[in-house]
């Protein structure tokens, strides 16, 4: 019998708040599960029977901790991602502000664990001032771009000495194993160091065809329509944040303010590049809202989801409002999960990290294939329109590098949704970039696993990358 997606599911494993980037996010929780597994305790999701108890995490039993050591390793892509970025709530950024945060924030609120900054940055602080958090970039445990990140946490309370250790590999909450000293608390099956853990709806979408994931989306239930449409709220209030409060680099701010001056048109493609800026704006910042992610990185879900929003409104595909479900509303939900499943591809052959900025060449691809999706009235041809989205922004945009997670990344953004909509725009008109440029392939489903193939070329690139940002 043959696998069949579980649409639903895999959305849900795709697609999952985040408060903060996701991988210092990363880093706090693998330092969070090494911490609280020095005393043989895990969280709920792991499957143990020594649970967490709430006055585990009381300010109480922090007092009486005292922290000798946090070691923390991570490939390069993770240490670049988390060098300069905000920490939500803690009034600083930074890996080590993250690690040091990780011993008192609990890891039962996986990706979200910064909800428990603000109470314990002061003492997070104190310990990147006393040189008791150690950082090390590991080059050596795939060969390739991939996730990884190991914590050992050392620390006393009274006169006995604790130890914990945790991993996290190939995804940002992906636990792989975890120790109380030599004893393992949690092991992974099926998981290795040279070879990324498969997730099986993951490997079913990987092997779709592009009118295959078109049908899937147009029969989701209303179950899964509900999910695509909080993550549509969420990343939409995060951009008002942004907007309104002038965060990060402020660059939504800015094209709201010159679109009331008169100085840009108040248009569709104005409109998306000023919601997405300023929910990068937002995330970038450190403000303390959640985002929906897409494909483990919350910048993804900003651009996968935003631009088509955008253009969605000013369309007036968006007639109620969006508080009922009517066809219009479906449409614009159907194409931003057109947009989760596009990007989850291309991770599936590109990896979660690598030199290649995601926002543009995997959430951006989704972009403009949701757009692409949007724009097409005519069932028939949707296949096409949406395919040359895809092969116009591929042919356009791939090549975009990764510097890190940071407040220029809402440029970057920007940038992305521009050229989304107007690959979309081009495609809708029956213009396409063809097979014969450069990596632009035979078919689109080609042309995203092209990316895959431009993305493991790039790893001397990635290795330049960090020692730049190291020597600063």
């Amino acid at each position: 019998m043959v696998a069949k997606l579980n649409l639903n599911k895999l959305l849900r494993k795709q697609v999952s708040p985040a408060i903060g980037c996701t991988e210092i996010g990363a880093v706090g929780l693998c330092v969070s599960l090494a911490r609280y597994a020095a005393e043989g305790k895990l969280p709920i999701w792991l499957e143990n029977e020594n649970k967490i108890k709430p006055e585990d995490c009381n300010k109480e039993f922090f007092d009486n901790m005292e922290v000798e050591k946090i070691e923390v390793e991570v490939d390069r892509n993770v240490y670049k991602n988390s060098a300069a970025v905000g920490i939500p709530g803690a009034d600083g950024r930074g890996i080590y502000l993250a690690a040091a945060l990780g011993a008192y924030c609990n890891p039962e609120n996986k990706l979200e664990l910064f909800k428990d900054a603000p109470e314990y940055a002061i003492s997070a602080k104190k310990l990147i001032e006393e040189n008791k958090i150690k950082i090390s970039v590991v080059d050596n445990w795939t060969g390739h771009a991939d996730l990884n990140i190991k914590s050992t946490v050392k620390f006393k309370k009274g006169s006995s000495l604790y130890e914990g250790m945790a991993r996290i590999q190939h995804r940002h909450a992906n636990v792989t194993m975890v120790q109380k000293g030599k004893k393992v608390l949690f092991k992974a099956v099926g998981i290795s160091d040279a070879g990324n853990a498969i997730d099986e709806e993951l490997k079913l979408l990987s092997e779709m065809k592009l009118s295959e994931m078109i049908k899937e989306v147009r029969k989701m239930d209303e179950e899964t329509r509900r999910f695509i449409y909080e993550g549509i709220k969420m990343n939409k209030k995060a951009a008002k944040v942004g907007i309104d409060g002038n965060l990060g680099l402020g660059l939504g701010t800015e094209l709201d303010a010159m679109v009331k001056g008169g100085f840009l048109k108040n248009d569709f493609l104005i409109y998306a590049q000023t919601l997405t800026a300023g929910a990068a704006d937002a995330r970038m910042s450190g403000k303390n809202i959640p985002i929906m992610s897409s494909a483990g990185s919350g910048n993804q879900g900003i651009t996968a989801m935003l631009p088509i929003v955008g253009i969605g409104e000013k369309l007036n595909l968006d007639k109620n409002k969006m508080e009922k479900l009517n066809s219009n509303k479906d449409k614009l939900i159907e194409a931003v999960a057109l947009s989760h499943l596009v990007t989850s591809y291309i991770t599936f052959y590109s990896g979660h990290l690598s030199a290649l900025c995601g926002c543009a060449v995997k959430a951006g691809v989704g972009a403009a294939a949701g757009v692409g999706y949007l724009l097409e009235d005519d069932k028939e041809k949707s296949t096409f329109t949406v395919g040359a989205s895809i092969d116009n922004m591929i042919g356009a945009i791939t090549g975009v590098i990764c510097d890190g997670a940071k407040n220029g990344c809402a440029a970057k953004l920007s940038m992305a949704t521009e050229t989304a909509i107007k690959s979309a725009l081009y495609a809708s008109r029956g213009k396409k970039i063809e097979c014969t440029d450069g990596i632009v392939g035979k078919t689109p489903e080609e042309s995203m696993q092209n990316i895959g193939k431009i993305s493991k070329a790039m790893v001397p690139v990635d290795k330049a990358i960090v020692e730049i940002i190291d020597n600063k």
